[in-house]
């Protein structure tokens, strides 16, 4: 017998507000008809994939705008039109070297083809040489510092193809991944137009490219660059999804990359309109009796506030929501299913930012925040805190940096050398209450 939660008194089977990506499938947990909004940006993206022999797209926005289940949603359309990608995404936030990449893409691939064929292809000598590489370079090296040699029975060193199915992998200081993957990668691609029913092409999708250094940055350029020709063959179509730090430190400083990346404008927020539809399709997804209507937890005077301060980071609300609903549901009201009200809201999320801050930060860096509050600052440059707190630039940059990592502010711009900064919701509603403020206008 399944144990009750306060969720099942609104009707709902367990919370509306979680933060994890949609996913295709009849048995995802969260599927992607729960997606709202962004049709120009999903058309677009399309576009691109559907008129060209290959593409390379980059997919920008602030953390927390939804960039990840936006390119899930464009892969499932696209896989409708006959481009096939895998559910898992090519992660990039670890990956430091050519052949690491190499081999994440070509384990992307192989269970692209794997999935769309229900197995059937693994068989094939280009699944089984690409099976093998895999795990010749997880089992064998850990994912570093590894190369290969493909041996033949015949004693000849060759790539594994053809009849050939005895495939011995051993470290080799003269076979690299980049040697071979870019050719398998090719006859993979014929292997599924050859066998699939439909496969136009494969979307790759590389993910994960968020908070970057400039030191990351530069280097996963220098990597990129370094794959350039990868990226142009024929049948693939890259999805490279990050912040616009990807653009400013990866892609930019490389005229190489600048010429085969299409970078389109950041994401814009969801309008307050879309996020309320976001939050009622879940909570049709999550209804616990089919028959019974559901009572929204939180009211939309209370989503409307919190959605002024969390400007457009989807995953922040939500989060705040989730942590607000834990404390408050079933303490709130008169009614068995009460809602929450914006003043409840705010008060529990104020006393957990409040501790959260003064346990992370310096208490100089803490003290600053506030007086950016006392001056109704939202926006902010480095140059203007220096002379309004008459201290020098190094402090000022400092704790910027300190905010920034933990989260209480982050960019809002660029215009040349010249960077603005805003404050996160989690800093707004620790300093404010969770009462906006009207914002200094700047010169």
């Amino acid at each position: 017998m399944a144990i009750p939660n306060h969720w099942n008194a609104f009707n709902l089977r367990q919370s509306p507000f979680f933060q994890d990506t949609l996913w295709a499938g009849v048995d995802a947990r969260y599927p992607l008809e729960l997606f709202v909004g962004r049709e120009t940006e999903t058309q677009r993206i399309l576009r691109g994939i559907v008129g060209a022999p290959d593409s390379r797209q980059v997919v920008v926005g602030a953390p927390g705008y939804g960039k990840t289940t936006l390119v899930q949603y464009v892969k499932s359309k696209a896989a409708a039109k006959g481009f096939i990608s895998n559910a898992e995404p090519v992660s990039m936030m670890s990956t430091e070297r050519v052949d690491d990449l190499l081999v994440r893409i070509l384990s992307y691939v192989y269970d692209t083809l794997y999935s769309f064929s229900e197995g059937s292809l693994a068989k094939e000598d280009a699944m089984q040489t690409a099976q093998q590489l895999v795990l010749a370079f997880r089992v064998q090296s850990g994912g570093a510092n590894a190369s290969f040699s493909f041996n033949t029975p015949a004693g000849g060193i060759g790539v594994g193809m053809g009849r050939n199915k005895n495939i011995a992998y051993q470290q080799s200081s003269f076979v690299s991944p980049a040697m071979v993957v870019p050719r398998l990668l090719a006859q993979l691609l014929a292997l599924g137009r050859a066998k699939l029913k439909a496969c136009e092409g494969i979307v790759v999708h590389l993910n994960n490219m968020e908070n970057l250094t400039d030191a990351d940055g530069e280097a996963t350029g220098r990597m990129l660059r370094d794959l350039r020709d990868l990226f142009l063959r024929d049948g693939y179509h890259y999805l490279l999804v990050g912040t616009p730090d990807i653009v400013r430190t990866a892609i930019a400083p490389h005229a190489q990359l600048r010429s085969v990346f299409m970078t389109s404008e950041p994401l814009n927020a969801l309008t307050l309109d879309e996020f309320v539809l976001l939050l009622r399709r879940r909570y049709r997804h999550l209804k616990l009796n089919a028959r019974k209507a559901v009572a929204e937890p939180v009211t939309v005077s209370a989503l409307k506030e919190l959605y002024d301060l969390f400007t457009g980071d989807l995953r922040g609300l939500l989060n705040a929501l989730d942590y607000s609903a834990d404390l408050l549901l079933g303490y709130t009201g008169k009614a068995p299913a009460s809602p929450m009200e914006a003043n409840g809201i705010h008060a529990v999320l104020r006393r957990r930012y409040r501790t959260e801050a003064a346990s992370r930060m310096t208490e100089s860096a803490l003290e600053n925040l506030d007086t950016l509050f006392e001056e109704s600052t939202s926006q902010f440059t480095q140059v203007e805190l220096t002379e309004r707190w008459k201290v020098s630039q190094a402090f000022v940059s400092k704790t910027i940096n300190e905010w920034q990592r933990f989260g209480y502010a982050r960019e809002a711009g660029r215009d040349r050398r010249r960077i603005t900064y805003e404050l996160t919701g989690p800093a707004k509603v620790m300093l404010t209450g969770g009462r906006p403020t009207s914002p200094r206008r700047r010169k």
